[in-house]
């Protein structure tokens, strides 16, 4: 059977259900398959990506923040020191987080980097819970988190998660806490 679309014919082969079928179909409900997410440990290869996703999407939020280019070998250094892992979204390089656990029973997330694609898709909001499951699971008393003052976007995103500002001795850093114990 040909249908007629915007004037063109278009030979489309097509299934006709019957209408009690067609009402059924159309009732269910289409159930969309959240993202595969998954962490992965930083390995050696993944350096030059790291450095050109943080200079994307990192560089100019702390250019903005203190006026000069971010040190990419300072990030790096860092990247290595913390535990750092690659986020994957089905299978996928998304992004990466660098958390350090302190001896006074502090997770500071030090980085949470995500592509532009791979933002505001509730992929960043299910991997802070799962931070936050693994700093339970360890004891730990509190979250930490250091966001530049001009990086509105994470600060509310923070917020959201119950995250607290206190006190921070820079003025273009803010400092946001969540108490594990209270949470």
């Amino acid at each position: 059977m040909d249908h007629q679309v915007t004037g063109e014919l278009v030979n489309d082969p097509v299934t006709v259900i019957e209408n009690k079928q067609a009402e059924e179909i159309q009732t269910k409900p289409v159930e969309k398959q959240p993202a595969q997410i998954t962490l992965r440990p930083l390995s050696p290869v993944d350096q030059a990506w790291i450095m050109q996703v943080t200079k994307e999407e990192m560089g100019p939020i702390f250019l903005e923040s203190y006026g000069y280019e971010l040190n990419l070998d300072n990030v790096m250094q860092y990247v290595h020191s913390a535990q750092t892992r690659i986020i994957l979204v089905n299978d996928q390089l998304a992004g990466y987080v660098s958390v350090v656990v302190d001896e006074s029973g502090k997770m500071n997330v030090g980085s949470l980097v995500l592509t532009g694609s791979h933002k505001r898709q509730g992929y960043g909001t299910r991997i802070m819970k799962l931070l936050e499951q693994e700093a339970r699971s360890m004891g730990l008393i509190e979250m930490e988190a250091f966001v530049q003052s001009s990086n509105q976007a994470s600060l509310h995103f923070l917020q959201k998660l119950g995250f607290q500002e206190v006190p921070s001795m820079q003025a273009q850093t803010k400092v946001l806490i969540k108490n594990l114990q209270t949470a």
